[in-house]
Order: C-alpha cells, then sequence, then structure tokens
C-alpha cells in the first residue's frame, strides 16, 4: 500500500509478521497523520516488529520522532535503513536504541 500527499511518500508492505514501513520526503507536524493513517491497519497482534525504511526522510521534527516513537510503543520497532538527518536526530535524542537504528 503507498500512500502521496503533500510531498511525503509512505509505502507499508504488510503483507508478513514483520511488516516494511518505507517513508520517502519530510516526516513532520504537516505529515505526521499520513503516516499514522498508513500504519494503523497493519498494526495488529500478529505483527512481531516493524521494519522502518527511513533513508529517504529529508527532514524529520519532533512531530515525525513522536509518530515513530507512537509505533514503538505499539511494537518493537528497527529502523533498518536512515538518511543522515534521521541518524542525527535519533541519535542526539538518545532514542536509537528505543528506535533500533541499526548500526
Amino acid at each position: 500500500m503507498s500512500s502521496i500527499e503533500d510531498g511525503l511518500e509512505v509505502t507499508v508492505d504488510g503483507t508478513a509478521a514483520v511488516p516494511r514501513v518505507t517513508i520517502c520526503g519530510e516526516l513532520d507536524l504537516a505529515s505526521a497523520d499520513q503516516v499514522r493513517l498508513a500504519v494503523t491497519p497493519v498494526l495488529g497482534p500478529e505483527v512481531e516488529r516493524i521494519e522502518l525504511d527511513l533513508a529517504a526522510v529529508e527532514f524529520l521534527d519532533s512531530s515525525g520522532l513522536s509518530v515513530l516513537l507512537e509505533l514503538a510503543a505499539a511494537h518493537p520497532v528497527r529502523i533498518v535503513a536512515a538518511s543522515v538527518p534521521v541518524q542525527r536526530i535519533v541519535t542526539i535524542t538518545g532514542l536509537d536504541e528505543a528506535l533500533g537504528l541499526a548500526p
């Protein structure tokens, strides 16, 4: 499933016990709800963890970070790919372990 709105693209491959969410663009206040809406349908009890591909995220603010933390509160999360801006924010805030930022 793919959703494109306001320059943000969210693709969710929810066909497995480990769904992969790929986000491209800016993850901020304007796009946070779009990410929530795209991911919520795959958050069933059978989900073991969520893999996040954030390699194409150009900007991440506190609202975007909040969405990622909401996902982590519901299921274990692992960031499998991250852009430099995402790596910087997640590391500076000390959330690399909580969000499973792969080294």
